[in-house]
């Protein structure tokens, strides 16, 4: 195990803490270091119990990874715990345990990594009104079939740029 993978370890326990003190709930995911897809940056599976975390950006990012991705996936985690599928996944429950966490803002998506470059060079490149995108392979090949997709600020359509 690696500086990094202690790392998220020991955020793991001050998460399981925080939890516990509250909820008398143990959790005790398992951490596995295997995304290497943009399409997300983190997820829970809550048939195994495990969150996936991406290396490349954790080398990339570390501490902020950390906070907020695991911070993120273990309050999926947390809520599945507590609701089941009873709930939407970012609702209510989810932000009130983020802000319990210390998410001061909690949200879906974020794009404080879309500047790395593991994204860059792994993206698709789109722009609408407003802004520009990087995109996975998977939202890419969507649009490439016929799908549409927005920008959520300008409602503009997301287009391919030429990189």
């Amino acid at each position: 195990m690696n500086k990094l993978q202690k790392l998220c370890l020991s955020k793991l326990e001050e998460l399981e803490s925080l939890i516990y003190q509250k909820y008398n709930l143990k959790i005790n995911p398992s951490l596995v270091f295997d995304l290497k897809t943009t399409s997300y940056y983190g997820y829970y599976d809550e048939e195994t119990n495990e969150i996936h975390l991406h290396l490349p950006l954790l080398k990339e990012f570390k501490k902020l990874y950390i906070n907020e991705v695991l911070t993120h996936e273990y309050a999926h985690a947390v809520v599945f715990k507590l609701y089941g599928y009873n709930v939407k996944p970012h609702g209510k429950e989810w932000k009130n345990i983020m802000k319990y966490l210390g998410i001061k803002k909690p949200a879906a998506t974020t794009t404080i990594f879309d500047n790395s470059e593991f994204i860059r060079k792994n993206s698709y490149l789109y722009k609408c009104n407003c802004d520009i995108y990087y995109l996975s392979k998977y939202i890419h090949n969507r649009i490439q079939k016929g799908y549409k997709y927005y920008c959520k600020r300008c409602n503009g359509k997301l287009i391919e740029i030429q990189k």
